[in-house]
């Protein structure tokens, strides 16, 4: 009797445990109303009178065509979007992938892509998937640096990122799938898939595994923005230093002054060789180069237009022997469509890359790990710069390795604010090119009038009494630009660096 009682109660207690178990897993595993839509226009293998679009993955890897509950159907009578709501259980994520099935004939070959990857959403709650057909996601890896994270402690917090990526800002601490992983306690990282477009991102901090959105980096809106495109991306940045508060976006030129392009044996030292005070006139074609970073990504050297002149400077490697100014050549002329993206590593520096055969900032023929030769060397596909900023962001200064040793540094100031690049003005020289406290004017002692310009436009200096020297002891670190009338009416203008 005694052991019937033992037997019967540990069967008991094995299918106690086993329910209890059953409703943990029931509990884990949520139940969502789940929308899918794909827009179909433009597809050139779709035929919407003989063919219909399915989905498999959010309820099991049914072949495309076997099961018609998972069909989707036209929005609207005649429409391109396609839709379907499905009653997901959701475990941790949900995978799929769109198809279209001809004549319904069932069959795996007309998916979106062969292979790997599906497409993957975290649900936390019902919601809805707007998906493009062929928008094929791609891999990004977001990296974050802890070590600027005052109050951050590795045995308590973990770190999260969030932001539009599968079509939803998931609470952090919610998603493990969000959460970064790490092996010094410094250094974390997550690859996700992430459908092509814009995509805004923020880290966080989540204490003690409390979900919350009281810890990211910042607080309010201003996120982190990437754009993915057709390539893998690895993104790299700091905790708490957003890489957008970094305003390349304009249009920059070489700094008007000695050193501003030069080459040496090692970063900053440009003991081979540097521009002088006088080849910013006589390389005057070179120094009204304007590179252009458009807010959207795209970049564009402007070399030959009506404000800007129709020549750079030609080197012999380009076929201009001796080198001078002459029309541009491609690929380095600006015809080729590029992009450029920008990395922070901290609050004053960075890495900047150009993607575009052609697409260059300082020199032409200058690449990582080379220069371009007359025998012919390959333009390459993207240049990545090292850059250094001032503390007001109008300057510039980049760096490249071209050999081991060897380093060209480029200074660069923006361009927009000025307004002075107007054919009817003259170059005005001055010195010494940054300056701290006095300005000296070369050469013009018969000047009416001058005016000097911050580098947002505003007028800080006017005066009609000019003795060749200008105090700028008083002025902030920037950039500025001089505008002047002599008394025969020439038009004379420059810019300079105050430090």
């Amino acid at each position: 009797m005694i052991n019937i009682m033992k037997k019967f109660t540990f069967k008991f207690l094995v299918l106690a445990a086993f329910f209890m178990m059953g409703n943990i897993l029931m509990a884990q595993s949520p139940t969502f109303n789940l929308t899918f839509q794909v827009e179909m226009a433009g597809v050139p293998s779709f035929n919407s009178t003989t063919d219909a679009v399915y989905i498999s993955g959010p309820t099991g890897w049914d072949q495309p065509g076997t099961n018609e509950a998972l069909m989707l159907t036209p929005i609207e009578e005649g429409g391109t979007v396609y839709s379907l709501t499905l009653a997901v259980e959701v475990v941790d994520m949900v995978m799929y992938k769109y198809f279209i099935v001809s004549e319904g004939v069932p069959n795996w070959d007309h998916g979106e892509w062969g292979g790997d990857p599906n497409r993957t959403v975290y649900p936390t709650g019902d919601a809805t998937y707007e998906n493009v057909w062929a928008n094929k996601p791609m891999s990004v890896t977001f990296n974050v640096n802890m070590s600027t994270a005052t109050e951050f402690n590795p045995a308590t917090d973990a770190v999260y990122v969030a932001g539009t990526m599968a079509n939803m800002w998931a609470q952090p601490g919610t998603v493990s799938a969000f959460m970064l992983s790490t092996n010094d306690d410094v250094n974390y990282s997550l690859t996700l898939l992430v459908y092509p477009g814009n995509v805004e991102y923020k880290f966080f901090r989540v204490i003690d595994s409390e979900p919350s959105w009281d810890h990211g980096e910042w607080s309010g809106m201003d996120n982190r923005t990437v754009t993915v495109d057709s390539v893998a991306l690895d993104l790299n940045d700091y905790w708490g230093q957003n890489q957008m508060n970094v305003a390349l976006d304009g249009m920059w030129e070489m700094a008007p002054m000695a050193g501003a392009l030069g080459v040496g044996p090692g970063m900053g030292d440009i003991s081979w060789w540097s521009n002088s005070a006088d080849d910013v006139i006589t390389r005057g074609c070179y120094f009204d180069d304007i590179y252009y970073f458009a807010e959207d990504g795209a970049f564009e050297n402007i070399l030959e237009d009506e404000d800007h002149g129709f020549e750079t400077w030609i080197e012999p490697w380009q076929g201009m022997d001796p080198e001078g100014c002459g029309t541009p050549v491609a690929p380095h002329n600006g015809s080729i469509a590029a992009t450029w993206s920008y990395e922070a590593s901290n609050a004053n520096s960075g890495s900047l890359t150009l993607y575009g055969v052609g697409a260059y900032m300082g020199l032409a023929k200058v690449f990582n790990g080379g220069e371009l030769s007359a025998e012919g060397t390959t333009a390459p596909e993207s240049i990545t710069y090292m850059v250094t900023w001032n503390d007001t962001q109008d300057t510039m200064t980049l760096d490249i390795a071209i050999a081991d040793p060897g380093y060209w540094r480029f200074i660069l100031v923006r361009a927009d604010a000025s307004g002075l690049n107007d054919n009817e003005y003259q170059v005005m020289e001055v010195y010494p090119n940054p300056a701290s406290s006095v300005l000296n004017i070369k050469n013009h002692t018969d000047l009416e009038s001058l005016h000097i310009y911050s580098v947002t436009g505003k007028m800080v200096l006017q005066s009609n009494d000019i003795d060749g020297t200008i105090d700028i002891s008083d002025f902030a670190t920037g950039l500025y630009a001089i505008s002047a009338l002599d008394k025969n009416g020439k038009k004379y203008q420059t810019k300079f660096i105050k430090n």
